[in-house]
């Protein structure tokens, strides 16, 4: 079992039942300690998900997307069309499926097809409000909401995108020097007022650049690379990095 969400004292999450081969994701009651619902997953599993204002998000297998009753479990729609998604710049062409987290911004829900597109769904019905085609062509890109805007970071550009139009605000190449030296397999990345921050997987090398000029600021290398699940904690004053031989490091911001 994993948990996906708790809220309102109900735990929303799947298991699988080997006496049926099957998957399903459940609501249970923390208060009364029961379940209340069961929703039949089949063979596919929840990649991601989303929860707000009574509709659960599920990401089914990068392919498709489920919106559920967070009372009863029952399908309020289903948009099943991702799977379809080719791009005419890959050769192979390789379905642009779905990837990271959905993020819920009001009335609307916002999707990344494996960094080619970003997709804009009306929350209440799943139907395609917008598409705006970036450069990003890495799988591994992470879309964030921060000051109004959607924010897609990945390893050659990262873009800010209006989530009401899905106009693009600005989009931008990260610098020749990362690409030179090796720094395109980034893990964590964090979003400040005028900053972003992120590692590359390998040389544990920690960069901070401008997030609208995309300058590099400031780097640090460190002794051992930073894993994905090290985010660091940045506060007013300070940043925290651990890399993963336990090696703690605090930066001044000033």
């Amino acid at each position: 079992m994993k948990i996906s969400h708790v809220s309102d004292q109900k735990l929303y999450s799947e298991y699988y039942s080997e006496d049926d081969d099957q998957s399903y994701f459940f609501c249970y009651d923390l208060d009364k300690q029961k379940i209340i619902w069961e929703h039949l997953l089949g063979e596919v599993s929840v990649v991601s998900s989303a929860l707000s204002n009574g509709i659960l998000i599920l990401n089914l297998e990068r392919k498709c997307v489920h919106a559920l009753d967070t009372q009863t479990g029952k399908i309020i729609w289903q948009n099943d069309q991702f799977g379809t998604f080719y791009d005419s710049h890959v050769k192979t062409e390789k379905p642009c499926t779905l990837s990271g987290f959905p993020i819920i911004i009001d009335e609307n829900i916002i999707l990344s097809l494996l960094g080619y597109k970003i997709v804009s769904l009306n929350l209440k019905n799943g139907k395609i409000k917008w598409e705006t085609q970036v450069k990003e062509r890495t799988p591994s890109s992470i879309t964030y909401y921060i000051d109004g805007n959607i924010y897609l970071i990945g390893n050659q550009t990262y873009c800010a995108i209006n989530p009401s139009n899905g106009n693009k605000i600005f989009e931008k190449n990260i610098k020749q020097e990362f690409l030179d030296h090796g720094y395109v397999r980034l893990t964590l990345t964090s979003i400040t007022e005028d900053h972003i921050h992120f590692s590359d997987i390998d040389k544990g090398k920690y960069f901070i650049i401008d997030k609208v000029s995309g300058k590099t600021l400031w780097s640090y290398e460190c002794k051992s690379m930073i894993p994905s699940y090290h985010y660091p904690i940045i506060t007013k004053n300070e940043i925290y990095i651990v890399d993963d031989k336990g090696n703690f490091y605090v930066f001044s911001k000033n």
